[in-house]
């Protein structure tokens, strides 16, 4: 979503806010990137192997990919969610139906000039994962 469209889903979710002061902010919110990727989950609930709760689990895996791209082409990205996901007006203005779920939005843009990348401290992976064994593996 960009341009205009933004403004749109802006209006759907002053509509879905709970109180009149909060819609201001929320017509503003999809403003704040020039780009907006719907997270949107379809599942097949008459799949024979692959529960629907797997297809959602595998639609919200492949986020944090994405955003790991964008990071790596130079592009800030964020992914918001709240309850306007479930709001009848903003699953309207997305025409999801019964069976789908908006899952959120991933906000995409240039960084700003003052964003500064820190260097994160090593993990020691070793120290925060528990290995548990079947006792015929020990």
């Amino acid at each position: 979503m960009s341009g205009n469209e933004r403004l749109r889903l802006g209006e759907a979710l002053a509509e879905a806010a709970a109180a009149p002061e909060r819609a201001q902010r929320a017509t503003a919110n999809p403003m704040r990137a020039p780009f907006l990727q719907p997270i949107m989950s379809y599942p097949r609930p008459d799949h024979l192997k692959v529960p629907q709760w797997e297809q959602h689990a595998a639609t919200t895996a492949m986020v944090t990919p994405l955003s790991l791209l964008l990071d790596g082409a130079s592009w800030a990205s964020i992914w918001r969610t709240g309850p306007a996901v479930e709001a009848p007006t903003v699953r309207k203005h997305f025409a999801v139906d019964d069976s789908e779920q908006l899952l959120g939005w991933l906000y995409n843009g240039t960084r700003s000039e003052g964003d500064i990348v820190r260097d994160r401290p090593a993990c020691h992976s070793r120290s925060k994962i528990t290995w548990s064994l079947a006792p015929e593996a020990l």
